[in-house]
Parts: C-alpha cells; structure tokens; sequence
C-alpha cells in the first residue's frame, strides 16, 4: 500500500514557489504523443482579481500540457484556451448575439492516438459569460451565475502531434440547428426550466458533463470510457463507449451519424445518445441510475500483466467518515460492466485528494497520479499534481486482495 510519505508533488502551475497558493493545477492525464514525448495534461489557472473585459479575453479554467525531460515535468504551457476552444469564441458579434454560447473554462479527459493523428475529449463550461464554472446564488463581478445558466458539454478535439495544435471538432454529427455550440457538441444535456429553479427556491444540483474520458479500446471494437454527469438530483459517474469507427469518421471529415453513436450503460442494457445528447432517463430523480461507481472514478486503463482483470480504474474511496476523498483505491473488470470490488492502495493522506488516475508501467508497478491543495482555508488555491509508485510486490499484494 501506498504510504502517505511516498507521494511525492510533481508539478504546479508556476515554479515560483511564493504563489503555489495564487494558482490551480488539477485533473492531471498522463499519455504518450508523437515522438515517443511523455505529456501530463492538466487544467487550471492563476488565481486573480476579476476585471471586466469583453468577451474577447474573459475565462475561467484552461488547459495546460507539460512534458517529461530529464526526470522533471516542465513548466505547463497553454494548449486549450478560448482562443482555440470554439472558433465562434472569436466572433465578437455572434457572442454579444449569443452569450448562452460562451465557454468559459476547460476540463481534461483524454487523449488516444487514432491512426496518425489524437484526438482528445475535454469538456466546457457552456452558457457561462458571466464565469462562474457553476451555478450558485452569489454573482460574480461580471453578472449573474444562474441567467444564463452554466452547465458542461463535451467536445471533440485533435491534434497532429498530440503535444499542441489542437483544434475543435467543430460538427461532429453533421448538424445545422444555426447554434455553433450545440453543433460542435460531441456529447452533453441541454438543461431546461425543470432542470433549474431561480430564487428563492435556488438551483438544483445540474452541472451537466463536467468531464468525459475515454480510455481504452477492447476487442468489441468499441472505446471505452468514463463521465461524470452532474444530474439534477446530483453527481453519477457514467461508463460509456463508442464505434472505433467514430473516430475514424471524424478524422476524415465525415460524421459520426453515418457510422456511429455514443452509447452510455444504464445498468441493464447499452442506450444509445443520438447526435450525443444524453438520454433524458439519465438525468432522473434516481441516483444510481446508469451510476457505474457510486464514488468518484478516474479513467479506464490497462492493466499489468497477472491481475485480476485485463482494465483497471482509480477511484475516490470513503472507508470512514474521517477519511473522505483522501484514500485512493483501485478496481479491475474484464468488460466494463462487472466490475471487482475496490481495493485501497494508499493509507489515508493528510489532505483531500481528487480526479485520480492509475497508470501500468513497463516493469509491472502502478503509477499513481491526483490532484490536492496543501494550501489553508482554500478548495482549489494552490492545486498540484501528486504521484506515487505500487512496486511489482505491492501490486502483486493487490491482486491477492483482490482474488481472496
């Protein structure tokens, strides 16, 4: 098991290390790009004071890459920010026109190499000018945090390298409703009157799809994948999968209507999201419906040779009420569906921890990545990326865990 000692913190937003806690660096992915180049993408931003810029330069989260020399993670770089994140974003006119198409801020999900190009889903904070990444009572000094409404939808994205140029996909289905967002989405809910309620009864728990990852390619021919999917009656954490042949469409300019949906487990039977919207069945008063983990999940990866299944997945585990979200834990599945009780793989920490993930590695250990804030009195100041290593022994010890 992973001892609280072993982690060790591996990259924050900025070096200077005077303003760890003025920056947020969080929902860290590890993957390798063109070149044999180790990327860790992450999103965040520097903490500062509103200013009431147009819409032209006003945003919340971005996303950020860093690579691997030497031993060390370099410095994050911008990679997907408003000025790539939707081409309309750029259009003064359709944005004072359409504010309920502004996105705000970005979350990671995953990046996989198809053919010779990679393709990413991130997710943004969609109807959102006013930066608020959520819904809540209070207004920020731009406006309101309930008209528009702010919720998350997933998007399309590729790159030649995997390492920068990345730009949307921008028609995904090959739709034409004259909303370029709603276009470009790949997979998401619009929320409507009844998903929301204004004061003084105040908003419900809807957020949308706050972060969607794929990870895996199995031998049905179909990716695999996670979503965090905030319904109205709160959070639930989706398995979803889609034609390989998607993908393939999209690279060659075609849409994934002609080949492909994306199809989401509700726990009985795959349902299919035509055009990606999420189905309505989802989004019902029962929270466990099509909740594959009733815990925070990371993304689906392979596992090392000899365990308990040929996937894996890190999750958030609660053992007891002093230990929530700082106990990280790990599950096996062979097909997505049935999935092995969760096994604990690091002692309670000292600080809360979020969006882990679990990587295998060549000699047969587990790589261990999350997110946490050292930092007093903050949830996100001060956010950074942690790691920890499960040697061969102790991944071993898992496995008998699990099988016992």
């Amino acid at each position: 098991m992973i001892i609280a000692s072993s982690v060790q913190r591996i990259l924050s937003l900025l070096p200077d290390d005077s303003r760890v806690c003025d920056t947020t660096c969080y929902g860290p992915i590890r993957y390798t790009a063109a070149g044999g180049v180790q990327v860790l993408m992450t999103q965040g931003g520097v903490i500062v004071p509103f200013s009431m810029e147009d819409y032209s330069v006003r945003h919340a989260d971005q996303l950020y890459r860093s690579t691997l020399a030497g031993g060390a993670w370099s410095t994050p770089l911008e990679t997907v920010t408003r000025k790539n994140g939707g081409p309309w974003m750029s259009d003064p006119d359709y944005m004072n026109a359409r504010p309920e198409d502004f996105i705000s801020a970005w979350t990671v999900g995953n990046v996989v190499k198809i053919g010779s190009e990679y393709m990413g889903i991130f997710c943004g904070c969609c109807a959102d000018p006013n930066c608020g990444t959520e819904w809540g009572p209070v207004a920020t000094p731009y406006g309101s945090r309930l008209l528009p409404f702010p919720y998350f939808n997933a998007f399309l994205f590729r790159s030649p390298n995997g390492i920068d140029q990345w730009q949307m996909v921008t028609n995904p289905y090959g739709l034409d409703t004259g909303d370029q967002l709603l276009d470009a989405r790949f997979m998401g809910l619009t929320p409507t009157p009844s998903d929301y309620n204004l004061p003084p009864a105040g908003p419900t728990g809807f957020k949308g799809l706050d972060k969607c990852s794929i990870g895996v390619l199995h031998d049905d021919g179909h990716w695999y994948g996670t979503a965090d999917f905030w319904s109205s009656f709160g959070p639930k954490t989706l398995m979803w999968r889609i034609d390989q042949s998607a993908f393939t469409s999209v690279l060659a300019s075609d849409s994934i209507r002609t080949r492909a949906l994306p199809q989401i487990w509700n726990g009985s039977q795959w349902i299919v999201a035509n055009d990606g919207i999420i189905p309505a069945e989802f989004n019902s008063a029962n929270l466990f419906h099509g909740d594959a983990f009733d815990t925070p999940a990371g993304t689906p990866a392979l596992a090392p040779p000899g365990s308990p299944g040929r996937y894996m997945i890190a999750l958030l585990m609660s053992p007891t009420p002093e230990t929530v979200q700082r106990v990280v834990g790990i599950s096996f599945t062979d097909d997505f569906i049935q999935w092995m009780p969760m096994v604990p793989i690091t002692e309670p920490m000292s600080f809360v921890v979020g969006d882990p993930q679990v990587y295998a590695e060549p000699n047969g250990s587990i790589t261990l990545l999350f997110d946490a804030t050292e930092c007093p009195d903050t949830a996100y100041g001060g956010r950074g990326i942690y790691e920890a290593r499960i040697p061969p022994a102790e991944v071993t010890r898992v496995h008998a865990v699990v099988n016992s």
